[in-house]
């Protein structure tokens, strides 16, 4: 593990880097490049130049140029068929990513929008999201990748487990704060206890490629509260749908009404859930949840200090998750939203 993956760089390095960025492009910058607040991987400015202001982004360290590009790619195909994406600038040559000082960056058009505030999403807005979400699914059933797709389901318990036990002894060590200790020991306890399902139990799930990783963040609302573009689709993969529905249901605080229903009767317009889909989907997100350590390793196993913020609601989320009876009255609640 590299231990300067996660490390902010520097304000001389971003200057100087975005300065040979913008020359590729043939601009100049007019400003200081000013950090775009949110995200917890890759590192994003706003940065004035002489045709206006651009979005850079300095994309951390293990992603490759072939996933950038494949990204890129992506964004073509959706964009030809009506969603709304922000497409990168191609520099010389058509690059749409180049590379500075072994450090690769893209350059997009800056769109001026808003996003939502998780925890207080107007229904307004959750039916948005939920419209905007379905319209993506409809138009990803129909990308090759979708075509005999299956899903997925990688969880190990002995695997997390003992991740976990390597991550609470570096917390421990780290002098980590009670309550995130106290976090990892939750998830350690449940581990052991749950009765997990075989994840041959999910293997009907409808499957194709999707987002990979929409929810409320990701997405620029103009002033109308219409929807100007979905962004950040790095993580596009193959997986069941109503997975990626539920996950973007959690990470936008949507569990209880009216948010709920909001956002399943603006994604119903466009893709019908099954009963038996949801019911089976949130116990997949369950067993997910149950078995994910990404906060907890992302933090203090690979440095990233941005995502603390998602302590808090991972103990949460795994204490309401655990309970039998949260489960079922979740997943009654999605059926009656997804049906209608």
């Amino acid at each position: 593990m590299q231990p300067d993956l996660h490390v902010p760089p520097s304000t001389d390095e971003v200057h100087s880097q975005i300065d040979r960025v913008l020359g590729r492009f043939r601009r100049r910058r007019t400003g200081a490049p000013a950090p775009v607040a949110g995200g917890t991987l890759n590192w994003n400015y706003r940065v004035a130049t002489a045709s206006g202001p651009v979005f850079a982004r300095r994309w951390r360290r293990e992603v490759t140029a072939e996933q950038v590009m494949a990204e890129h790619e992506l964004l073509g195909w959706v964009a030809a068929r009506g969603i709304p994406v922000v497409r990168p600038y191609g520099a010389a040559g058509a690059e749409t990513v180049v590379e500075v000082e072994g450090t690769m960056w893209s350059l997009l058009p800056w769109v001026e929008g808003r996003t939502t505030v998780r925890g207080q999403i107007t229904a307004a807005d959750a039916n948005a999201l939920g419209e905007m979400h379905g319209r993506i699914h409809a138009v990803l059933a129909e990308h090759p990748a979708s075509a005999g797709a299956s899903t997925q389901l990688l969880w190990d318990t002995a695997s997390s487990l003992a991740d976990l036990i390597l991550v609470r002894q570096v917390a421990v060590e780290g002098g980590a704060a009670q309550e995130v200790v106290a976090g990892i020991d939750l998830q350690v306890r449940l581990l052991e206890t749950a009765l997990v399902r075989p994840r041959s139990d999910f293997s009907e799930l409808p499957a194709q490629l999707t987002h990979g990783d929409y929810h409320d963040q990701q997405v620029l609302f103009g002033p109308g509260g219409d929807i100007l573009a979905v962004n950040d689709w790095e993580m596009h993969r193959v997986m069941a749908r109503v997975w990626e529905v539920l996950r973007a249901v959690a990470f936008a605080q949507l569990y209880e009404e009216p948010g709920l229903g909001a956002y399943l009767s603006g994604y119903r317009q466009h893709v019908h859930l099954s009963e038996e889909e949801c019911r089976l989907g949130v116990e997949a997100w369950w067993y997910g949840r149950l078995h994910s350590r990404w906060v907890y390793w992302t933090y203090f196993m690979e440095k990233n200090e941005r995502v603390a913020e998602f302590f808090p609601e991972t103990r949460r989320e795994l204490a309401q998750l655990a309970d039998e009876r949260w489960r079922a009255d979740l997943a009654d609640r999605l059926v009656r939203a997804a049906t209608g």
